[in-house]
């Protein structure tokens, strides 16, 4: 089961290294001849078929991961953006769904689109966005709407060898199209007023990075760090300290941490906060008079108590 697995693997990895996306044609011949393959082995009657059975095996393993990663790679490639409308003028009316990156040449964010105008019922040139606003306003932050008028253009990238493949990366994150706004403004929420679930984990986020922030000096040397270990947001991280993070071979711990710590943190408050609610004093008699506010409070109240109580 293990060497086919492996198989599979290998197969998806064949997939990536091609220039090109096999067509439909290719993939009905191999499976074709995996079939023709798999009845002769069953016809074997010699001493050594099971052998032979193991090979076929493998080779049918390596071929369904090939086809498999072709297939998935083929069904999001149809859902980026039309070449057709690349470089037009588009209005989209949709909702900031990532924390911006403030950078010189502009703020890039994600953005979710809700109704695209002027496109028809029917039409959808794209569902998630990579754009670039030169002037944004001021307080851009996730779960806000705006109005847009953006030009887009396919997802792509820099294909150096060994350098950072950022047509992949936006692959990898459900990108269909980047581009830069050309104006916008921002609108009223709907009267039901409801965000998408993943608008409302990225307001969150930025809530929480905002407190984290108000709560150190500005001018506090490892504050960028301490957000991406807490939310994992890296923005704010300077390149001489991802210089001095991969001399020491520390970069990994601060790019994967920020999510483990989040996720630790939460259920350890939500531990302490159940606990409290029904410790009905006993353990916690030094902070008795704080199990009421620790219970029936937020989760960051109940992490305060939970620090009292370590202390």
């Amino acid at each position: 089961m293990r060497s086919m697995l492996l198989a599979f693997v290998v197969g998806c990895w064949l997939l990536q290294q091609q220039g090109n996306l096999p067509g439909l044609g290719w993939l009905l011949v191999a499976g074709s001849m995996a079939v023709a393959a798999c009845w002769a082995v069953g016809r074997l009657r010699a001493p050594w078929r099971g052998r032979v059975r193991w090979v076929v095996g493998i080779a049918l393993a390596v071929l369904a991961g090939f086809g498999w990663a072709a297939w998935r790679a083929d069904v999001r490639l149809d859902q980026w953006l039309d070449p057709v409308l690349a470089g037009r003028d588009l209005q989209v009316v949709g909702f900031v769904a990532g924390l911006p990156d403030a950078a010189p040449h502009g703020t890039r964010f994600l953005f979710l689109p809700s109704v695209w105008e002027g496109q028809g019922d029917d039409s959808i040139p794209a569902e998630r966005l990579m754009l670039t606003w030169r002037s944004p306003p001021e307080g851009l932050e996730p779960g806000q709407r705006y109005r847009l008028n953006v030009r887009l253009r396919r997802p792509r990238g820099l294909a150096n060898p060994h350098g950072f493949d950022y047509g992949y990366w936006l692959l990898s994150q459900g990108v269909d199209a980047t581009g830069y706004v050309r104006s916008g403004q921002l609108v009223r929420m709907g009267e039901d007023g409801r965000l998408p679930l993943t608008v409302r984990i990225a307001s969150w986020r930025a809530g929480l990075r905002d407190h984290i922030r108000q709560a150190m000096p500005a001018d506090a040397r490892f504050g960028a760090v301490l957000v991406a270990l807490v939310i994992g947001d890296q923005r704010g991280i300077g390149q001489e300290d991802w210089d001095v993070f991969r001399r020491t071979g520390i970069s990994h711990l601060v790019s994967i941490s920020g999510l483990h710590i989040t996720m630790l943190s939460g259920m350890v408050g939500a531990l302490a906060r159940w606990g409290w609610r029904w410790s009905f004093g006993v353990g916690f008699v030094h902070v008795r008079r704080d199990r009421y506010r620790a219970a029936c409070s937020p989760l960051p109240h109940a992490g305060e108590g939970l620090g009292v109580v370590v202390q």
